[in-house]
């Protein structure tokens, strides 16, 4: 398909160097984010089981839920984008994503925090497996055939060095906080903004 003509949904695909740039920044910000996740979750893993009483079951669940929504569903949001435009899959998946991150962050305490935070982290998955597939597509579409290596090249390589870069910054922001004794991280970074609960 030629870019700059509509696809099978009716959206125009961008033939400008600037408009493609300008689309690849924004769909790695948008999918650095469900890499981030992932990898901040993993990290904290020891004190968030900590602070919610989580057992080794459902704390195994927090990790492989997200990721077990996230591999059966991918397929369905690539297909999902062909059909319904791959804008309005990738808006819907980062809703989905945004809104169970922040209902992740209020897990309340007691006895309905272990199925409430593997609920959302599922719901996490399932808007990371929309938003991941549309975001690809929306890139691919905005570079020539001749280009388009090189801007996949710069999707992964800058949101796996976010990815690193978010996860060092996290592990030295724990470290600290187990120093000091601290109860609770709110980190605001290159992936938007996490919170994660830290018992003393």
């Amino acid at each position: 398909m030629p870019v700059g003509a509509p696809d099978q949904t009716g959206e125009k695909l961008s033939g400008s160097k600037t408009n493609g740039s300008l689309v690849l920044a924004a769909m790695i910000f948008a999918v650095a984010m469900t890499f981030i996740d992932q990898t901040i979750v993993s990290i904290s893993i020891p004190e968030i089981q900590k602070d919610l009483d989580l057992s080794s079951t459902g704390i195994q669940w927090v990790i492989n839920g997200y990721l077990l929504a996230l591999a059966a569903l991918f397929a369905l949001g690539g297909k999902i984008a062909d059909v319904a435009g791959r804008r309005r899959t990738l808006v819907a998946g980062i809703l989905v994503f945004t809104i169970s991150s922040a209902l992740c962050g209020a897990t309340p305490s007691g006895s309905l925090a272990e199925a409430w935070i593997i609920f959302f982290r599922v719901v996490q998955g399932a808007g990371a497996a929309f938003m991941f597939p549309a975001a690809l597509a929306i890139v691919i579409s905005s570079f020539p055939i001749e280009r388009r290596g090189g801007a996949m090249a710069i999707f992964f390589g800058i949101t796996g060095g976010l990815t690193a870069i978010t996860a060092l910054d996290r592990s030295r922001a724990i470290a600290g906080m187990n120093q000091t004794g601290g109860h609770i991280v709110v980190g605001v970074g290159l992936g938007g903004v996490g919170w994660v609960q830290l018992g003393s």
